[in-house]
């Protein structure tokens, strides 16, 4: 078959971070080879359905489950059985679509296509966004032709598999705007020291809490320099007016669409440590004071102290995360412009513009380049 209709699975569901490096790839793809198809396998979640949909993607849903976090019968049974159902499902897929390629981007529901295709004598490619591997992508490495990495740091969780540092995949619409297209909130000029809150899908909750507390702290010279900029869930409403009688500039959004708005002015974000967003800060150059989601089995933690060790951001651990600390730290960042700046040239050390290109090039190619897959 001509490689320009080469069929590929992408197994992506469970998380955003694991969907939209994979969607980055299927733009690419698709820019440099409309010919070739794409498959996405995803989870159950109803969030999976709404992001491709909004992208036109191709979807399968697999009922499999995370791994549970702590022992259970009825849970490992639950666990057991919706895997078994998702790889007798898979068999079907592979047998109906016939790919050439199977990619999983570590989430859950790679396991089971993962497992099945290799059944079926597929060729398989993973990729690793973190700097701790998933339990999923360890299982899996023993089946694949090649590992993709975001960090050469996780090459040693994979020593007997073929790998290859390419980073993380991008979605295109992520730019560097002129700062006119970005200016167009009162609260926000290029005068104020603008503050960007981002809590993501897992635990944004904790960030609503203490974020507008710590601002609020701030002495008033301070505070009447800072304009927050809030992504805060279903919250919003209320955080909105949180900032309006504690007189903080603020816009608080629900979510917003077209984030890199936001990216593009911040002078420091306060967020979680996903690999998703710590690659777009990287490509923005922008400095963060992180705050690691604590129910992740230690991955954003990962991340978050191999960004620290490299001085491009400030570790908050939860269990530290409290007003106090936090307006202790704006403050000092507010005070030392020359320390903003030299995390954010950290910051940019991380930036890899290529990944989504690099991705679709290895994938169109892999068989003519297996042997040099080092």
């Amino acid at each position: 078959m001509d490689y320009k209709e080469k069929k590929f699975i992408f197994a992506a569901g469970g998380t955003g971070g694991h969907i939209f490096p994979a969607i980055a790839v299927y733009e690419y793809l698709k820019k440099i080879k409309p010919q070739a198809k794409v498959l996405f396998i995803i989870s159950e979640r109803h969030r999976d359905k709404l992001i491709l949909e909004k992208y036109n993607c191709r979807y399968k849903i697999l009922p499999t489950q995370p791994l549970p976090t702590f022992f259970s019968f009825g849970k490992l049974w639950g666990f057991a059985f919706a895997f078994l159902k998702s790889v007798i499902k898979s068999l079907k897929i592979l047998r109906d679509y016939d790919p050439d390629l199977v990619v999983g981007f570590g989430s859950y529901v790679s396991g089971p296509i993962g497992l099945a295709a290799s059944f079926k004598k597929k060729d398989i490619i993973l990729h690793e966004q973190n700097v701790l591997p998933s339990k999923t992508n360890l299982f899996l490495k023993r089946f694949a032709k090649l590992v993709l990495l975001n960090f050469k740091e996780t090459k040693k969780f994979f020593s007997k598999t073929n790998t290859l540092v390419i980073g993380n995949p991008l979605r295109e619409d992520l730019r560097i705007l002129e700062k006119k297209e970005v200016f167009h909130y009162p609260e926000v000029t290029a005068k104020n020291f603008n503050i960007l809150v981002m809590g993501g899908s897992q635990g944004a909750q904790t960030l609503n809490r203490v974020v507008p507390e710590a601002v609020s702290l701030i002495n008033k010279d301070k505070k009447d320099k800072i304009a927050i900029l809030h992504l805060a869930g279903s919250k919003a409403e209320d955080i909105q007016e949180f900032y309006r009688q504690a007189q903080i500039k603020a816009q608080v959004k629900d979510f917003l669409k077209e984030v890199e708005l936001w990216l593009n002015v911040s002078n420091l974000a306060i967020t979680r440590a996903g690999a998703l967003t710590l690659s777009e800060l990287a490509f923005f150059g922008l400095p963060a004071i992180l705050v690691p989601y604590v129910h992740d089995k230690g991955f954003q933690l990962a991340n978050a102290r191999y960004y620290a060790k490299k001085g491009a951001v400030f570790l908050l651990e939860e269990k530290d995360f409290n007003p106090q600390n936090l307006r202790k730290l704006i403050e000092e960042l507010m005070e030392k412009p020359h320390l903003l700046l030299s995390m954010s040239k950290k910051m940019l050390e991380f930036k890899k513009i290529s990944a989504a290109k690099d991705f679709s090039d290895i994938i169109l190619n892999y068989k003519k380049n297996e042997k040099n897959f080092k």
